[in-house]
């Protein structure tokens, strides 16, 4: 039976000249990216342009048409999303949209908040 444990892996996410097409349309177009590991950061661009797609590639619910999507030196491209030690918020809060994030989970804004505290003390 194949490992079924989640990934550990740490390092920088790299991605190497991704693509994602459906069919004729390119969502992605060869797109290499390095965030350092430890970061956290958020893609940003005008709607159609990528963004939900990177992510969800970057998650494992995507599969690339073509590049590599790596974790440090281990590969995950094709991974099972399971399996990924990656996380993703999206910005649409139309689920909840009478909630704030305190109402939702104030743990998610505590943890938020401690490392938006961090980088700013490591920016001195």
């Amino acid at each position: 039976m194949a490992n079924s444990k989640v990934s550990q892996d740490t390092g920088d996410l790299k991605l190497n000249r991704v693509s994602k097409h459906y069919g004729d349309f390119c969502a992605v177009d060869d797109l290499s990216l390095i965030v350092p590991d430890g970061s956290f950061f958020a893609l940003l661009g005008p709607s159609g342009c990528g963004k939900t797609t990177t992510l969800r590639m970057i998650a494992g619910l995507e599969e690339p048409s073509a590049g590599t999507i790596s974790i440090g030196d281990t590969d995950i491209t094709t991974q099972k999303s399971y399996r990924r030690n990656v996380n993703t918020v999206f910005q649409n809060y139309a689920l909840f949209p009478h909630l704030t994030i305190l109402k939702i989970s104030p743990s998610v804004y505590v943890g938020v908040e401690l490392k938006m505290l961090k980088l700013r003390l490591k920016m001195r």
